[in-house]
């Protein structure tokens, strides 16, 4: 293994700890790489559409309240229990179009 003293840039310090470019180690380091950074906006952009999405259902709601309906067994049905549920739990924190927009 190289001494990690002589290293000087970012690619020498993943050669020393994962190998060359191509070697199975070092891509199975930026395969998990990936799929940290995935995760990561996964979880950051999720309350945000979750909101945006309320914010839609409530809008529809209040102009053609007569129209909508949802079954239990649509995805939709069951995402907003799972809204629901996480919110009772206090695990999500909803807010406003105009919070979320800063309208």
């Amino acid at each position: 293994m190289t001494d990690l003293k002589n290293i000087k840039t970012f690619d020498e310090l993943l050669e020393a700890k994962y190998g060359k470019i191509g070697s199975r180690k070092r891509d199975q380091f930026h395969e998990d790489a990936k799929k940290f950074i995935v995760d990561e906006m996964i979880d950051k952009l999720e309350s945000l559409l979750r909101r945006v999405v309320r914010e839609e259902l409530e809008r529809v709601i209040e102009e053609k309240g007569n129209i909508f309906h949802l079954e239990p067994e649509m995805p939709l049905y069951q995402d907003m229990e799972e809204i629901l549920k996480r919110k009772k739990a206090g695990k999500i924190e909803l807010y406003s179009d105009k919070e979320v927009w800063n309208e």
